[in-house]
């Protein structure tokens, strides 16, 4: 697989140079064009705030310390070992892979991403994987584990056919709850991320129970706000009263429960999954 991590310490430098008029046109070349794929297919927003990151002006002292942050921590190399590290698991199970992967650190806002630790990635196209950090002993820690849950997604979107239209819980459950099995198994139980490690106890079982009678809730637009939960970006998910992704928790728990019960591998229920297994359901969870 070809790997390209775009070097962005390089490109912001440069355009923090230009004046606050150039600087979009700049960013839409250097980041949203290599990603354009991505953004058509995901119809997300092209703004930098829109994607949690940094504005292009306004802050350039907080984006200039945030790159200075990730280079002394060697960030980019990192991304790649995960990714490397990623790929040699999935090919010893013989999964299909993809060519060419492209992929993007950007300095996010510690504000919009408060609810996550300030890091958090975006990886649902095949080939193409953005990451989004506002840098601090905490999550740096964490990130190589995030690119790898992302990379899982890749991986995993380009064996199964994901139709918004007719997406069921039980299967997004599964989808978040593998990537971060993933993520773990490859770098420890300190990396799970906040969106499945804030949930817990009471919170946790309430969750169990609310989301165990909708597992075939269809639809992405039914089925994000039980996965969401109060997440500021998804609007209407508070109907449902249920903690920030706690969807995501949910999903890791009934995962963990399918593997254990089985005494096999995150590997080998990804395949199974893939292989049109409800992994979700048939783990016994919510029984």
């Amino acid at each position: 697989m070809d790997i390209l991590v775009l070097d962005t310490y390089r490109i912001y430098k440069e355009m923090l140079l230009l004046s606050e008029e150039q600087r979009e046109d700049f960013f839409n070349k250097s980041i949203v064009e290599p990603f354009d794929v991505l953004f058509k297919l995901t119809s997300m927003p092209r703004k930098p705030e829109m994607l949690s990151c940094l504005p292009l002006s306004g802050q350039d002292s907080i984006t200039f310390l945030i790159f200075e942050c990730l280079k002394e921590n060697d960030i980019w190399e990192k991304a790649k070992t995960s990714i490397e590290k990623s790929i040699h698991s999935f090919e010893k199970k013989g999964i299909k892979l993809f060519d060419n992967l492209i992929v993007a650190i950007l300095p996010g806002d510690k504000q919009l991403l408060s609810l996550s630790e300030g890091y958090t990635g975006i990886g649902s196209i095949p080939g193409y994987i953005m990451l989004v950090i506002a840098p601090d002993e905490n999550n740096v820690k964490k990130f190589p584990a995030c690119v790898a849950h992302e990379f899982h997604h890749n991986v995993l979107f380009n064996n199964f056919i994901w139709d918004y239209s007719s997406i069921s819980l039980s299967q997004y459950l599964a989808i978040e709850g593998l990537a971060e099995s993933f993520s773990e198994d490859l770098y420890g139980s300190e990396t799970v991320g906040p969106w499945v490690s804030s949930t817990i106890g009471e919170m946790l079982e309430n969750a169990k129970k609310i989301i165990g009678i909708n597992l075939n809730v269809k639809g992405f637009m039914n089925v994000n706000r039980y996965m969401y939960g109060k997440h500021p970006m998804f609007a209407g998910s508070e109907s449902v009263d249920l903690p920030y992704c706690a969807g995501y928790a949910v999903g890791y728990h009934a995962v963990q429960k399918y593997v254990k019960d089985r005494n096999t591998d995150v590997i080998q229920a990804t395949i199974d999954f893939i292989n049109k297994i409800d992994i979700v359901k048939e783990s016994g969870y919510f029984e």
